[in-house]
């Protein structure tokens, strides 16, 4: 290669703080942006655990004589959530960089030293850099046309096909049957085989073989020499072929595709792939059949004919795709039990091809509770996933009600789908802007506007198929709720791109749950999840292989427990994986394996429920003994809060819940109770999930008879509503006024903060209305409510309805509060209500007019009129005129100097000549009404009689004190500063200038907001 042409790869392998800095913000919210001469050339993702390993490659001629800039940064929490908070700089100059590749042979190591704006050292980063090669022709060579070159065992392959086709289908054929089944590669090569062998078998498509298809087939074949790794795949040099074998099967798979989507779209040019395609392909197959095992560049890629991205997101979107509320929209935790690569093969094959190679639009998979649907969705969610084409994935669960909700399930699609395409992205964006609040819109609305309409607009004809994978679709929501959705599904799925498949599994407890959408037959296959004997019996023999290594003293022996054992566990699960997956998790933990096992199987006559239930009393059993007291309240504590909770839980958040709960720690509590976890080992810092029939039983006290073990939901959700009302008044300043706060950095440190003030209403309008839970409420709307309605996530608010309805329950046992207490309580939460629906519909009017309502209702006396009042004019209620801004301008000099009333309604704007909107009106009457329910609020709490007056006036004492009192004034400071801010940008800047500055800085990869 010549110097001229050559290519550099730079790597970013990790960075570091130094502990002053740390302050800042976590290190897991740390990235890195490289600049080359002021122009951006790659900035990595948020790193979780500071190691990247993200790379890009810069041609020779651009470094030359050049300075890379290295920034270490992260994204903090401010009104505007793209700023990032910047930390440190280094430089690199690349002349000494090429000297030292030059000396070290091929690799430079460098280590960077980054300095904050004062010149004081504040951390380092890891890069590499090193010489990039690209892949050079190659030649098919002939023997692989020539019998000769055929593998062993070709008879027992499927019938012959033309010569290329022939051959790779009896490559794989004996791949699939020959490499152990315990290896993760075995089910690709199921599926690989089974795809080519019905593409090559649809009609007609043989004797239409073009000189294109036939180069493509021979150069797959070249890839598929199997040979040497079939020879000893349980080597150690097998490991690293099998991560290139998986590769070529993926390209395989993505070829066989290609060229079944241009003979069905043959006499439809406009449907049919580029042919240009084949060029890429064939280079790519090139490029895998002389590739090394340890070749990462060329192992991990995949060439698809799946559209890219297309292009950028604007400025001016971003807003509008934030304003769509989602929540517990978590990827698959890598711990969730997945299937074990010998069990389930010939389900993943078959729903695999029919996803990829059929007509079809939906596959309903159905199947008792515990029989493993949600481990094969994750198998066929990673499948597919690997092969770039999950367009998205949606696994509702019983621990996640809100999110799990049919109100959530097409705003999580949608927020998918803009990841995958940015193009599509943009149109979403556009029909938010001309519908701001399609989010509340009825299901079928939603379904259209943010699904079929875009969709439709990128003509997405040549695509391929993307998959679409929802898993427990009985479990969204309740039955009743549940019926829109399927409704609108059945009415619009039809709708979509023809390359939109899904793939549904359900209990076959609930056969409504699918019935709506099952109506097409032709587009639509059910199937009921089989006898799966053989896979549980395979899941119990590595349970019994795991148990005869780890209790070797125990003379176990080699065939330990025997076939009859087995043959009698495997009658006993009667195809539920959940069974055995509990069995085989207690078997590795018990400390006479042997006895127990006997004691399980002396119930061999129980099915179903009764089944289950006996094995999690036996369960129970385990922990009997002198600590038996701990181990109950341990699991209360653990158990009850994960059963409670709005959304499923990640380690970090339960563990939060649980310090302000009791001393219980989840870190030693999980591993005890691993057989109630959808996981494989200990989920830190994973999302955890349970498995339904744990819930089913736990929470059920006619089925858990043992009063100790049962979970009174009901309970434990009350002293949690306790927790979270006593917590939230004081935090939600603490987080305004603390700029360094864990939440205000938006870390995963300040997660409980945002999951309390996102679902206090739902925990407080789930229990009972009582007194205690009343006076709570009253404090947090006195003191915090006006600050959590300004920052709260903009969902959160839309639930005040239920809290009104709660208020308005009668209180058992009876109040003390006076019926005009309640009345004006309530009066405060319907102001607020009312303000929010007299906020603007776009997404950022919202967040500044709710920073104006909080500053005129708390704020009085100490804004700067001009500034709040050019932003209202400007910002909320349309762009004011030159005339109507120096009007503005000069009555706010008269307020500020006292020789003029502040514009507050429409006869104060009349007599400046001011024109004032409906809107403009409608808020300003809101904010007055909110003033003054809070006031009319606390002037009756004040006069309260009794205890409960007496404790509020002791409260509002200690409220008062002078550290209470500093840090109110942080936050009322807080909010003056970023109004200001605001109205310093109206006063001084057009909407053309800045406009113009952001552009200029997306173009040089400005991330300093302070710049614009």
């Amino acid at each position: 290669m010549s110097s001229s042409s050559r290519k550099y790869q730079f790597c970013v392998i990790s960075a570091s703080l130094n502990e002053p800095t740390r302050a800042h913000g976590p290190p897991k919210a740390l990235k890195v942006i490289l600049s080359l001469n002021g122009s951006l050339f790659l900035e990595t993702s948020a790193s979780v655990n500071l190691l990247w390993n993200e790379s890009t490659v810069i041609p020779q001629s651009t470094l030359r004589n050049a300075t890379i800039r290295c920034d270490l940064c992260t994204r903090a929490w401010s009104l505007f959530p793209h700023k990032k908070t910047f930390f440190g700089r280094g430089e690199i100059k690349w002349n000494a960089v090429e000297t030292e590749i030059d000396t070290a042979e091929g690799e430079a190591k460098l280590l960077v030293e980054l300095s904050d704006e004062n010149s004081r050292l504040v951390g380092s980063l890891h890069l590499s850099v090193t010489p990039y090669f690209r892949s050079v022709p190659f030649i098919i060579p002939r023997s692989f046309l020539s019998p000769k070159g055929k593998l062993s065992g070709q008879s027992s392959a499927p019938p012959a096909a033309p010569t290329g086709s022939q051959r790779l289908i009896a490559v794989l054929h004996e791949l699939k049957t020959r490499v152990p089944q315990t290896l993760a590669v075995h089910i690709l090569a199921c599926v690989a085989w089974r795809i080519v062998t019905t593409v090559m078998s649809t009609p007609g498509l043989q004797s239409s073989l073009d000189n294109q298809t036939t180069r493509l087939l021979l150069a797959l074949n070249a890839c598929c020499d199997f040979g040497e790794f079939l020879k000893d795949p349980d080597s150690p040099q097998a490991e690293w072929a099998e991560s290139r074998i998986a590769a070529i099967l993926r390209q395989t798979i993505e070829c066989m595709l290609f060229i079944k989507d241009r003979f069905d779209n043959v006499d439809s040019p406009e449907k049919k792939p580029d042919g240009s395609l084949y060029a890429i392909f064939l280079e790519r197959a090139e490029a895998l059949a002389r590739s090394d095992p340890q070749d990462r560049d060329v192992i991990d890629a995949l060439v698809t004919y799946k559209a890219g991205r297309g292009e950028l997101v604007t400025y001016g979107d971003i807003p509008a795709l934030r304003s769509i509320p989602i929540r517990g929209l978590h990827p698959i935790p890598s711990s969730l039990s997945s299937c074990l690569p010998e069990t389930r093969s010939d389900i993943l094959e078959d729903i695999s091809t029919w996803l990829t190679t059929s007509a079809g639009r939906l596959y309903i998979l159905d199947g008792a509770p515990g029989s493993g649907k949600t481990a094969i969705a994750q198998a066929i969610a990673s499948f597919f996933q690997s092969q770039n084409r999950l367009a998205a994935q949606v696994f509702f669960a019983r621990d996640s009600p809100l999110p799990s909700s049919p109100a959530y399930f097409i705003r999580h699609l949608a927020h998918q789908l803009t990841e995958l395409y940015d193009k599509y992205a943009t149109k979403v964006a556009a029909r938010i802007r001309a519908y701001p609040r399609i989010h509340e819109a009825p299901l079928a609305t939603q379904f259209n506007e943010l699904l079929v309409v875009p969709l439709s607009e990128l003509q997405l004809l040549c695509e391929g198929p993307l998959i679409v994978v929802i898993d427990g679709l009985d479990q969204c929501g309740t039955e009743a709720s549940r019926k829109s959705l399927l409704s609108v599904l059945d009415e619009q799925i039809d709708l979509l791109p023809r390359t939109f498949r899904f793939f549904v599994t359900t209990r076959d407890t609930a056969p409504n749950a699918t019935i709506r959408i099952m109506s097409n037959p032709h587009s639509v296959v059910a199937k009921k999840l089989q006898n799966a004997d053989k896979d549980i019996a395979a899941l119990f023999e590595h349970a019994f292989y795991d148990v005869r290594n780890s209790r070797r003293g125990q003379s176990l022996g080699l065939s330990w427990p025997g076939k009859k054992c087995s043959h009698d566990l495997v009658r006993q699960a009667n195809s539920s994986f959940m069974w055995a997956w509990t069995v085989c998790q207690l078997l590795r933990e018990v400390e006479h394996p042997d006895s127990w096992l006997k004691n399980v199987l002396s119930h061999e006559g129980l099915r179903g429920d009764a089944s289950i239930d006996h094995l999690y009393l036996e369960v129970m059993k385990t922990f009997e003994g002198d600590q038996k007291e701990e181990r109950v309240e341990e699991f209360q504590a653990t158990f009850g809060i994960l059963l409670c909770a709005e959304e499923s839980m990640d380690f970090d958040l339960a563990q939060d819940m649980a310090k302000k709960l009791s001393d219980v720690s989840l870190l030693e509590t999980l591993p005890r109770f691993q057989f109630a976890l959808l996981h494989t080992r200990l989920p830190s810092f994973e999302i955890i999930r349970l498995h339904a029939s744990f819930c089913d039983f736990f929470a059920n006290a006619d089925r858990c008879v043992d009063p100790n073990w049962f979970i009174d939901i009901p309970s434990h959700r009350y002293q949690q509503t306790v927790v979270i009302l006593d917590y939230l008044p004081d935090e939600v300043q603490r987080v305004l006024s603390t700029p360094t706060h864990p939440a205000a950095l938006g870390s995963s440190d300040g997660a409980f903060f945002k999951y309390a003030s996102y679902y206090w209403i739902d925990y407080v309008t789930k229990c009972p209305p009582d007194q205690t839970l009343r006076t709570k409420v009253l404090y947090f709307v006195l003191h915090g409510f006006s600050d959590w309605f300004t920052v709260a996530e903009n969902d959160s608010r839309t639930r005040l309805a239920l809290l009104i309805e709660w208020l308005e329950q009668p209180c058992v046992p009876e109040t003390t509060f006076s019926p005009c207490l309640v009345a004006a309580l309530l009066k405060v939460i319907h102001a607020y209500s009312a303000l929010e629906q007299a906020l603007p519909g776009d997404l950022q009017l919202r967040e500044i007019a709710r920073q104006i309502a909080r500053v005129r209702s708390e704020c009085d006396g100490l804004f700067d009129p001009e500034s709040l009042l050019a932003v209202e004019r400007r910002y909320i209620f349309g762009q004011e005129d030159s005339e109507s801004r120096n009007r503005t301008r000069v009555i706010g000099e008269r307020v500020e100097h006292g020789i003029g009333p502040l514009v507050a309604d429409e006869g104060d704007a009349e007599e400046y000549g001011i024109p004032v909107s409906e809107e403009e009106k409608r808020f300003k009457q809101c904010v007055a009404c909110v003033v003054d329910a809070r006031n009319e609020l606390t002037t009756l709490t004040m006069e309260m009689d009794g205890p409960a007056g007496e404790e509020y006036r002791a409260w509002e004492l200690a409220m008062s004190q002078a550290s209470a009192s500093k840090m109110r004034h942080k936050v009322n400071q807080k909010f003056l500063h970023d109004v200001e801010r605001i109205g310093a940008s109206a006063l001084r800047i057009s909407e053309e200038d800045m406009l113009r500055i952001v552009e200029e800085a997306m173009r040089i990869g400005s991330d300093n907001e302070d710049a614009f």
